[in-house]
């Protein structure tokens, strides 16, 4: 994670165990969650280069986890920042934009590189805005991404799934509606085709599946819409 002013204050999974010992900004190694029970297994923060967390330029988190391991949940503290997860074949970035320093942002990773990838995210903020992109690498040189851009939201939370083929994403919200610009984007090797939807309205309680015909001719391609 990258961004002066923002940190990351926990992570957890499904089950409870946790990185660190409290849900606040962390000043050394001693804030680290030791006890077998509660540890979180396959996670280990970079080691602080005598700096304090938050005073940062960015944050290093290695992950070691299975496939079919517990969706992790990332609470982060602050202002503007830039969160990136890598893993084979996969990324997905989320971007905030800018809030009051002490906002509460919880972000949920679920999936693996051989598996659908998804990011939920909500705030404590009354009007914070995200980008959240899922690339997959599709073929030697080649990859598919979806940016979903400018979203609204607040204590109810945003939703970006991406299916395995990356054949289609899908975004979904609970109690609130809202409109969203969508980026499609196709590299095949040799150049870039980025295919722009803006204002996709997402209903509440539902989900907006999007999904190009023709990937191949994406520029080109008939987009399928279907709520679910």
């Amino acid at each position: 994670m990258s961004g002066v002013g923002a940190a990351v204050t926990q992570i957890e999974d499904d089950q409870g165990r946790r990185l660190y010992t409290s849900d606040r900004v962390h000043r050394s190694r001693g804030d680290l969650e030791t006890s077998p029970s509660h540890r979180l297994p396959g996670v280990a923060p970079w080691p602080w280069p005598g700096g304090l967390a938050g005073d940062l330029p960015g944050e290093l988190f290695f992950l070691e986890r299975p496939p079919g391991s517990s969706p992790l949940h990332v609470s982060v503290r602050g202002d503007e920042y830039h969160l990136v997860h890598l893993s084979s074949g996969h990324l997905t970035e989320l971007t905030a934009w800018h809030a009051t320093a002490n906002a509460k942002d919880q972000v949920r990773l679920e999936g693996s590189a051989d598996d659908d990838q998804s990011v939920t995210v909500s705030s404590s903020a009354p009007r914070r805005r995200f980008d959240i992109h899922h690339l997959r690498h599709d073929a030697p040189g080649a990859w598919r991404s979806v940016r979903v851009r400018n979203a609204l939201v607040t204590n109810d939370r945003l939703r970006v799934h991406a299916s395995v083929a990356f054949d289609a994403v899908e975004i979904s919200g609970t109690t609130a509606r809202r409109d969203v610009d969508v980026e499609l984007r196709r590299y095949n090797g040799a150049k870039v085709v980025t295919r722009k939807l803006a204002q996709q309205r997402v209903p509440a309680r539902r989900a907006l599946r999007m999904a190009p015909a023709d990937w191949e001719r994406l520029s080109r391609s008939k987009i399928e819409q279907v709520l679910a």
